[in-house]
This record gives C-alpha cells, structure tokens and sequence, in this order.
C-alpha cells in the first residue's frame, strides 16, 4: 500500500505501523494489539506447567473414572467404538455415528483430548 495515497487521517497509523515494523512490534490502539514478549510467553507457559503439575493427581482420577465409564458401558457397539477412539484409530462411518447417537458428552471430550494430546504431546496447540 502507497502511503501517500492515504487520507491526512490515516497517515499519523500509517507511520506508527511503519515505525513499528522497523522495530518489529506494532503498536498498541488504532487496531493493532502488541505482541507479549518473549520471557511474558514463557512465564505464562510456565504458569500453565505449574498449574498442570499441581492436578496431576486430579487428572489421573479422572483418567481412571473415564476408563471405568467405558469398562462399565452395556451397549458393545457403542464400547468398541470407545476402544477404538481410546486407541487412537479411525473411526469407521457406524461407530461415529453411535458416537453420535448415543456417546456420552463428557467422555467424547475426554477421548478427543487424548487425541489432542497424541499429536501435540508438547501441550501447545493453535490455530
């Protein structure tokens, strides 16, 4: 974009745009948002570690509970379709739908969190 085809209003942005770009950070307001730093990333990944590591207890109770759920579950379509979520196979056509159909929400999520978690064993996931 020409900086000199733009309006006396968007000129002052433009520079700081540009001035940010030397510098490479944007500024702040007029619709750009700062990036965090570096050492702020790391901190915050840090505090999530700290945090993972203080619920590791209360995760692995809730990993159990899960797998108790589909140990006890009656109907044996909709638990091979469990194993083979749990074991991270595809799924074929009828058991997503018995997924679907008749899984229980909380253990879908828990089954695709562990999907999650096989292609991204790090723990950071975006977009």
């Amino acid at each position: 974009m020409n900086p000199y085809s733009l309006n006396c209003a968007v000129k002052p942005v433009w520079r700081e745009f540009e001035k940010g770009l030397a510098q490479k950070t944007l500024p702040a307001g007029a619709g750009f948002q700062e990036a965090p730093a570096l050492d702020e990333i790391n901190s915050r990944d840090f505090e999530r570690q700290k945090v993972i590591s203080a619920t590791s207890g209360t995760a692995k109770v809730h990993d159990a509970l899960m797998m108790a759920q589909i140990e006890n579950t009656q109907d044996p379509l909709l638990k091979s379709a469990y194993a083979t979520a749990l074991a991270g196979q595809r799924l074929n056509g009828e058991q997503g739908q018995i997924l679907l159909d008749s899984g229980d929400l909380n253990l879908l999520g828990w089954l695709a969190t562990r999907a999650k978690e096989r292609f991204h064993p790090q723990g950071k996931v975006s977009f």
